[in-house]
């Protein structure tokens, strides 16, 4: 008898996240941050390896990653992301200010510049672009859902987040700057344009949303206050990623803008809820997608060199702007090492690139490894560093 696909989805959705819970547990054990034990369990129950076995067991595709699990995932991350601008508030974006910006200019840049130099005499300069522009952006996912865990607040809290969101914006620049240049397109005008476009509309669009927003939902009957939110989180993210951005961006804005609304509180408890009990389903997805079996020595070779360029390039380009921000060279620090982790940008510009014929499956698999590689990493310096320097890092107004 044939199993309607959407049950065998629920299925491996519980399955995930009861196996997630198993591998968190292990990882809190041996002093590891939650989301490393997710992305491991997704390693491990992931369909090339023991999900794969599962399969042929069963004699059925259950451990599947398809539309309907995808389906979930996003939705996992995007509440994530809401509930972390939920909690900072506009208040906390007016703190880290102005070094946030420069931040995430300078965290994206020079990955992007540092490691397209480094490798262009061995994979030619579109190619060497493209892998720059897959290591530029943090993980915003990985750096709020890491805080979170830590229950981490204060200055150096507000300049990640902040900048972990803005460098999606610049990553995106540099994407469509090296998108160009590979299909032949480039000028200083297209980056101009290019450029012009995505601070304008990301400037537009949270003006007004955080205009409007906050007004409409207080306005209507509580009752309303759960399905509003909701509507103008996924209705602001249907909009924007129609005009090119990712949904990161989006579900951050749109928690920032309700924010500063008299229902925070229980859109709180909403958002917290809901990425508590689905948000770490995006962990354990990102790791099931990795096929550990397909890459090469030459591709893990590259993933390593990718992986130490990438943090060490994004920890150098951060850390000033993280001390101006928060005045404490622990605390900036730790927010330098919360942006390390790379993830959801990253592997959509390896997707576009690998779709597009840009790069093959040498480099897509490295850039891959590279975005799990540098996550796992990140989250456990991070996490170590932060629990280790808590109350230096607590102490006055730089708290975190």
């Amino acid at each position: 008898m044939a199993i309607n696909e959407v049950y065998l989805a629920l299925l491996e959705i519980s399955l995930m996240l009861f196996v997630a819970e198993a591998f968190k547990g292990l990882a809190s054990r041996y002093g590891l941050t939650e989301v490393v034990g997710e992305l491991i369990a997704g390693v491990v129950i992931g369909p090339y390896m023991l999900g794969g076995l599962i399969n042929k067991a069963l004699g059925l595709g259950l451990i599947a990653i398809n539309n309907y699990v995808l389906l979930f995932s996003e939705f996992a991350v995007i509440m994530l992301i809401f509930s972390a601008g939920l909690q900072q508030g506009i208040s906390g974006l007016l703190r880290a200010g102005l070094w946030s910006f420069l931040g995430a200019a300078f965290g994206a840049i020079l990955p992007f510049a540092g490691i397209s130099l480094i490798l262009v005499s061995g994979l030619g300069l579109a190619k060497a672009m493209f892998v720059g522009a897959a290591a530029a952006a943090t993980s915003l996912a990985a750096a709020s859902g890491i805080a979170n865990e830590l229950g981490l607040k204060g200055r150096p809290m507000d300049f990640l987040l902040a900048a972990g969101a803005i460098d999606d914006v610049i990553s995106l620049i540099i994407f469509s700057v090296a998108m160009g240049y590979a299909t032949g397109s480039a000028s200083a005008s297209s980056l101009l344009r290019v450029t012009l476009y995505y601070v304008v509309a990301w400037l537009i669009v949270t003006g007004i949303s955080v205009a409007v927003l906050p007004r409409i939902i207080n306005r209507l009957s509580g009752r309303y206050s759960y399905s509003f939110s909701l509507l103008s989180l996924f209705g602001l993210t249907t909009v924007m990623v129609g005009l090119g951005f990712s949904p990161i961006i989006a579900s951050y804005i749109a928690g920032l803008s309700l924010s500063s609304s008299a229902r925070r509180d229980d859109l709180e408890r909403l958002a917290s809820g809901l990425s508590s009990l689905f948000g770490p389903l995006f962990f354990v997805i990102a790791g099931a997608e990795v096929n550990l079996f397909t890459a090469g020595l030459g591709s893990l070779e590259l993933a390593l060199v990718l992986t130490a360029l990438a943090a060490a390039l994004k920890f150098a380009g951060v850390l000033p702007f993280a001390y101006f921000t928060s005045k404490n060279r622990y605390g900036a620090i730790s927010s330098s090492l919360g942006m390390i982790p790379r993830g959801e940008m990253g592997l959509a510009i390896a997707v576009t690139g690998l779709e597009a014929g840009l790069i093959g499956n040498y480099i897509y698999t490295s850039i891959v490894l590279m975005a799990l590689l540098t996550t796992v990493i990140g989250a456990i310096t991070f996490s170590w560093y932060a629990r280790t320097r808590m109350s230096s890092i607590m102490a006055k107004d730089s708290t975190l």
